[in-house]
């Protein structure tokens, strides 16, 4: 019955990667650093931990990421003065220039992607990949119960 889902959903995600690539690529921003500018766009000065497990990809995809944006100048990462083991993350001028950039990329896409359908459908799919979304992360173990868990566990072994 569902045969069919895993392919579109791909191809999806796919083709909004080629989209975001070739619309920032004038800015030097690739699709894989968006969800992380993004995620630090949301609050000013997260620490990285926590930028981890909001935009849920692994501490190396992250710090990668958070590499190469702040090597473009769009990030900085700075000490927190109460825990130096904890980097908070800060969008420089440039970066919040991206990031509107980003917002208005996806907006487009969106737009572009929903064209024509009808507001009840689009929460309908919306709503659908949320359920979906949220049973894929419990299966891999990225629920909000297993990240809670895991933290608590980091707290007590330090």
């Amino acid at each position: 019955m569902n045969s069919g889902i895993d392919r579109q959903v791909n191809i999806l995600c796919r083709q909004f990667q080629i989209y975001v690539n070739n619309a920032l690529k004038p800015f030097g921003v690739s699709s894989s650093e968006c969800p992380v500018l993004m995620g630090a766009a949301i609050e000013e000065g997260v620490s990285q931990e926590e930028l981890t497990r909001r935009i849920r990809i692994d501490k190396s995809a992250t710090a990668r990421a958070l590499q190469s944006l702040e090597k473009k100048g769009f990030i900085e990462r700075r000490e927190d003065p109460e825990d130096r083991r904890v980097k908070r993350v800060y969008l420089t001028a440039d970066g919040r220039l991206i990031a509107e950039k980003m917002r208005q990329v996806i907006g487009e896409w969106t737009r572009s992607i929903t064209c024509g359908q009808d507001e009840e459908t689009i929460r309908l799919v919306e709503n659908t990949l949320r359920q979906m979304n949220s049973r894929a992360l419990s299966l891999n173990g990225l629920d909000e119960r297993a990240l809670a868990e895991r933290a608590a566990a980091s707290c007590g072994s330090s």
